[in-house]
């Protein structure tokens, strides 16, 4: 069903969606994407609408419902119509807008907040894990994929849709590059559950089958994968403790070794992104300093042979370090293949 007007979408509470969800909704060229979003401490929609005012960026409150709100964000000339369910962790933000336009707005919308709030992050190892567990309870079949490597993100269509196993898993860990995307459908006994779509930024599209089997299954259980990730990467500032720095670095690890054509690249797309500076040194090493112009936060990285290390300075967040991870694994992807420290 496409949203023609304002009107389209509000809910009541969680069950006047889910009932609309199990009994009237229908996927069919139209999915309908859910976005994990982490607040901060004390955060709240209201909160989120004051800082956006502030900076020039659309949001509207159009109705608040039980625990769930319908709204409108934007940014520039893209708006669209979502839904945030407020939960005690974290909050989903739902939309049935087009999943292209969907994602741009969204990420655009939380960059530019995320002084306040930020989207959930799942390591690629960490994402096949998730989807290995999922085989407890269903029959997985993978559907389709998207890779990135050093050169390009590849779309790959799994033609025979052969069930999940520990074999697939290990040869899925072992690749070259890193999993973006992997559409999946769920079975019991040969009768499909639901097919969907999860990504390592906090997005899942669903497509069709049963939601509220879905929700519990899916949807809280990756939602908590995030909550669990933001954790890791919180409360990570430089310290001083009886007159002595304490440093809670990240550690990258990579499968070979970094070149200087490596280093080099690493540093002019970190700064596209970033303001800060760079330095080369021997061996071959690359030492910067990030700052996220859209928080204040601030790093030093060092990149030598197999590592790369991001020691938080004396202002992070969790949003920044999960970002500048991405962007890094962005350009690295090799560096998704092992879990972080």
């Amino acid at each position: 069903m496409e949203v023609k007007n304002r009107e389209s979408h509000t809910f009541r509470n969680i069950s006047h969606l889910f009932s609309y969800l199990s009994d009237e909704f229908t996927s069919i060229d139209k999915p309908f994407n859910i976005f994990i979003v982490l607040p901060d401490s004390n955060v709240t929609i209201d909160s989120v609408q004051d800082i956006a005012n502030k900076k020039g960026i659309y949001f509207e409150i159009k109705e608040k419902g039980e625990k769930i709100y319908t709204i409108w964000l934007g940014i520039r000339k893209k708006q669209l119509e979502a839904h945030i369910i407020q939960l005690k962790e974290f909050w989903l933000l739902l939309t049935f807008d087009d999943s292209q336009k969907a994602r741009q707005s969204v990420k655009s919308f939380i960059r530019h907040t995320s002084s306040l709030i930020s989207l959930g992050y799942v390591p690629s190892r960490r994402l096949l894990d998730f989807l290995n567990e999922l085989r407890k309870n269903y029959d997985i079949t993978l559907h389709e994929s998207f890779i990135r490597t050093e050169k390009e993100t590849m779309r790959k269509w799994t033609k025979s849709h052969k069930k999940l196993s520990d074999n697939m898993v290990k040869r899925m860990k072992n690749i070259e590059g890193k999993w973006v995307a992997i559409t999946f459908k769920a079975h019991i006994d040969g009768f499909e559950k639901f097919h969907c779509r999860i990504y390592e930024d906090g997005n899942i599209t669903f497509y069709s089958g049963d939601f509220r089997d879905f929700y519990s299954t899916i949807l809280l259980p990756y939602s908590v994968v995030c909550k669990d990730i933001s954790s890791t990467l919180s409360n990570r500032e430089r310290k001083s403790w009886n007159s002595e720095i304490l440093l809670y670095p990240i550690s990258l690890q990579l499968k070979r070794c970094l070149n200087r054509s490596d280093l080099e690249s690493l540093s002019n797309k970190l700064l596209k992104r970033y303001s800060g500076g760079a330095f080369f040194m021997g061996n071959p090493l690359l030492m910067m300093t990030i700052i996220d112009n859209n928080n204040g936060s601030s790093f030093d990285l060092y990149a030598k042979e197999k590592n790369i290390e991001i020691v938080p300075l004396a202002k992070s967040t969790s949003a920044s370090l999960s970002n500048l991870i991405q962007t890094i694994t962005d350009i690295l992807p090799d560096a998704a293949t092992t879990n972080f420290s």
